[in-house]
C-alpha cells in the first residue's frame, strides 16, 4: 500500500496477519492467505508529525479476541473478532464501543494519541498523548 507497511503481527490461535499501514489496515487468514477484512485510516502525518503508527494488538478480554487499532489521530476502536462458520468459515469484526479511547485536552481538535502498547495481562493500556504525556488507562 501507499507509502508502504509499518507493522504486522500474528493472532496465531485465530491464524490472522494484521498488516498495519500509512493510511490502511488489513487482515489476512493465513490459511488462505487472502484479505478478509480491512480498514480506511486518517492520515497519521500533520504538519511534519506522525503519530498512530504501529498501534494495533491483537488481545483477550473475558475469553473473548478483539483487535485493538488506532483508527483516528485521536481515536482507538477495539472489535471483537467473531469466528462466522458458514460455507468460508471466516470471521468478521464487529466495533464495541464499550472499550473505545477517543482522547481530548486542552489542544481541542489537535489532541493526539502518538502512541499505545498494553501491559502483559492485556489490564491496562499506556497512551503518549499531544507528543508528551504519559497516561495509563484501565482497560475494562
Amino acid at each position: 500500500h501507499e507509502y508502504g507497511m509499518y507493522r504486522c503481527s500474528v493472532d496465531s490461535e485465530l491464524g490472522l496477519l494484521g498488516m498495519e499501514g500509512h493510511n490502511w489496515f488489513g487482515v489476512v487468514d493465513m490459511s488462505t492467505k487472502k484479505v478478509i477484512w480491512n480498514l480506511k485510516r486518517e492520515t497519521f502525518y500533520v504538519s511534519g508529525l506522525s503519530f498512530g503508527y504501529e498501534t494495533h494488538d491483537w488481545l483477550t478480554i473475558n475469553r473473548q479476541k478483539y483487535l485493538s487499532l488506532q483508527t483516528g489521530k485521536n481515536t482507538i476502536k477495539m472489535f471483537k473478532v467473531v469466528y462466522v462458520s458458514n460455507d468460508n468459515n471466516s470471521f468478521k469484526f464487529v466495533e464495541d464501543e464499550k472499550y473505545q479511547i477517543v482522547h481530548s485536552s486542552n489542544k481541542g481538535a489537535e489532541a493526539t494519541i502518538n502512541f499505545c502498547d498494553f501491559d502483559q495481562n492485556y489490564k491496562h493500556i499506556f497512551l503518549v498523548t499531544d507528543y508528551c504525556v504519559l497516561q495509563k488507562r484501565a482497560v475494562s
